[in-house]
């Protein structure tokens, strides 16, 4: 399949693929959410791709620093993968990372202090400033665990998603 095949065949309503994201040998099973072993203190992956929580993990365990707490318990559970499936959602859409930048520290400040603006007006410009993948992307990209939607939530959003994109191509 070329490249304009597998555009063209986004816009039908009946694609004739699947997209199966794989991790290649990172991947941990988190057996139940909430106990000890579905949360991670490992600070592996794509740094564009990383959600806030374990963009922190390096940091807030470095002992030398004035705010080291061994009793907080840094790390991420299975909504840091939520946060990973947005940004890869939207780097599926537009070939580009969607926090990518330069220099390290302000991304690092955009992605996990709040209340900056997630998606700027170019990266919104890059999806087309289609409205129903903007809210699918903020709905997804949370910046606090606690509030991210679920699996079962995304997915069944991502059936609307795609059937609006059908109507819209």
């Amino acid at each position: 399949m070329t490249e304009e095949d597998f555009y063209n065949t986004l816009s039908s309503p009946n694609p004739k693929f699947s997209v199966c994201i794989a991790d290649f040998g990172e991947a941990i099973l988190f057996t139940e959410e909430g106990s000890d072993d579905s949360f991670t203190t490992r600070n592996k992956g794509t740094e564009f791709i990383k959600s806030p929580e374990m963009l922190g993990i390096a940091y807030a365990s470095q002992k030398a620093k004035d705010n080291y707490d061994r009793r907080k318990r840094n790390g991420a559970g299975s909504s840091s993968d939520i946060w990973s499936i947005g940004c890869l959602f939207y780097e599926l859409l537009t070939n580009t990372f969607l926090f990518q930048e330069s220099d390290w520290v302000k991304f690092f400040i955009r992605v996990t202090t709040a209340p900056g603006e997630l998606i700027s007006k170019e990266k919104r410009a890059a999806v087309g400033d289609r409205k129903f993948l903007i809210e699918y992307l903020q709905d997804v990209l949370v910046r606090d665990p606690k509030y991210r939607p679920s699996l079962d939530i995304i997915l069944a959003r991502l059936q609307r998603v795609k059937s609006e994109y059908a109507t819209v191509n």
